[in-house]
């Protein structure tokens, strides 16, 4: 299972304390009810007589009641084994950047790097640390994203969430697989394609009905990312669960997937993680 009850590992930047940050990482895992952890990053060419001293500069700032939680002071190559080492139900979080267009390029956002190299679910700590009432998870119907539901309709049945279920016609080609793509080829016209992907919706909004969540089902048709945040803010969303595809098309590559972007630019919390590859 892709979200399991388990500790939040907050990865922060050891080149300073933030306070903010810790705030903020302290308050999800409230929320989530999970136990917390902190792996404090640091550059390649740190000292090892300075990793106990910047553990005690991370442990100094978290308050009293906060101060027994590990701290783990990790270069690149131990946090990449660190990282490959972690379960399938690890929750990994993040303060995520803001950085767009060009900046992207010079220094890439820590949440875009995260789901480009691993499939360990991301946290991108929200400015609040909202409880899990209403809960986005935008579908693109694929196969690939099944597993992602059955996340989602999962931590809507933990925490008692409405799940909102938005298809956005439009936007970059979806990753269908072989048998989805043989599929899609025997409609012969625009009207049948729409009708076979509101019947998709239709049966993934069932199969949350079926576990018993309270779910909304609807579609819009245009820009994923402006569609999605539109929704967001007239539904009052809480919580945004996404899958990334990566970059499929040059708006991707040039502005960063929907899923990238739609942690850029929105201030809820975010759970993310990359899907697996299809064929």
């Amino acid at each position: 299972m892709l979200l399991e009850p388990g500790l939040l590992s907050i990865v922060v930047d050891g080149r300073r304390v933030d306070r903010a940050v810790i705030d903020r990482g302290i308050a999800h895992a409230g929320v989530l009810q999970q136990g917390l952890e902190w792996i404090v990053r640091v550059p390649t060419r740190t000292q090892d007589a300075l990793l106990a001293p910047i553990a005690e500069q991370w442990r100094a700032a978290l308050p009293a009641d906060a101060a027994h939680a590990p701290i783990s002071v990790l270069r690149p190559a131990a946090y990449g084994a660190w990282l490959a080492q972690q379960p399938a139900g690890a929750l990994v979080g993040l303060a995520p950047g803001r950085r767009g267009g060009l900046l992207r390029w010079v220094a890439p956002n820590a949440e875009e790097q995260h789901l480009a190299a691993c499939h360990t679910p991301l946290l991108a700590l929200g400015a609040a640390a909202r409880p899990l009432r209403q809960i986005l998870f935008p579908v693109d119907l694929t196969q690939r994203s099944a597993a992602a539901l059955d996340a989602a309709i999962a931590l809507c049945q933990r925490f008692g969430s409405t799940l909102h279920l938005v298809h956005i016609f439009g936007g970059p080609p979806r990753p269908f697989d072989a048998a989805e793509r043989a599929e899609r080829a025997t409609q012969r016209t625009a009207r049948a394609l729409y009708d076979l992907d509101r019947a998709t919706l239709g049966a993934w909004a069932e199969r949350a009905r079926a576990a018993g969540v309270a779910v909304t089902a609807q579609y819009a048709e245009g820009e994923p990312v402006p569609q999605l945040l539109h929704y967001a803010a007239q539904h009052d969303i809480d919580w945004l669960v996404l899958v990334s595809h990566g970059a499929r098309d040059q708006r991707d590559i040039l502005a960063g997937s929907t899923t990238a972007q739609l942690i850029r630019r929105t201030h809820l919390p975010v759970i993310a993680w990359r899907a697996a590859s299809g064929t």
